[in-house]
């Protein structure tokens, strides 16, 4: 008989697997540049996630994880703008996994060709609010455009911080 506090090997890895967050698969994408492997100098604000590089999921596992979960974001994006009849939000939610899965993957690399702080930005900032907003109107406002703007600059400094520390360090 197992005690409560009792974690059995596979739920500790999948427990593993979702703090880790391997819901994209830019991190997938970042092991198979090697630039995780290489990067011997990692901290907590750069060099990555390191889930696989330090062997808590193989690279499989974690692009699994990654489908998965990015997959069922996309279904209930999907999902919203069929039940609100609204094409702007599917257009937007396409944008959003564009911007997401190709942000270090393969053919695009937004990451690699210096537009990945400004696909961020935007990510995070009017498309993200937008999507949001328009879950629950039918048209965007001037005001959900503008309050948009506050958090896309905030996570594209957050990220430029974080790109200058792997330069730095």
């Amino acid at each position: 008989m197992h005690s409560v506090a009792y974690i059995s090997r596979s739920h500790w890895r999948a427990y593993r697997s979702s703090i880790s967050a391997p819901t994209s698969p830019t991190i997938f994408f970042d092991f198979q540049s090697k630039n995780d492997i290489i990067n011997t100098r990692f901290n907590a604000f750069s060099g990555g996630n390191r889930v696989i590089a330090d062997h808590q999921l193989a690279p499989g596992e974690a692009f699994r994880a990654a489908i998965i979960c990015y997959g069922a974001g996309t279904l209930i994006g999907f999902l919203l703008a069929w039940l609100s009849s609204n094409l702007l939000l599917a257009a937007l939610v396409v944008a959003g996994v564009i911007a997401g899965y190709f942000f270090t993957a393969p053919h695009l690399k937004f990451a690699y060709r210096g537009a990945g702080e400004v696909v961020n930005t935007l990510a995070f900032g009017p498309l993200i609010v937008l999507i949001a907003y328009l879950a629950q109107a039918e048209t965007p406002s001037p005001e959900a455009i503008a309050t948009s703007v506050f958090p896309g600059v905030l996570f594209g400094l957050l990220l430029s911080g974080g790109f200058l520390l792997d330069r730095l360090i």
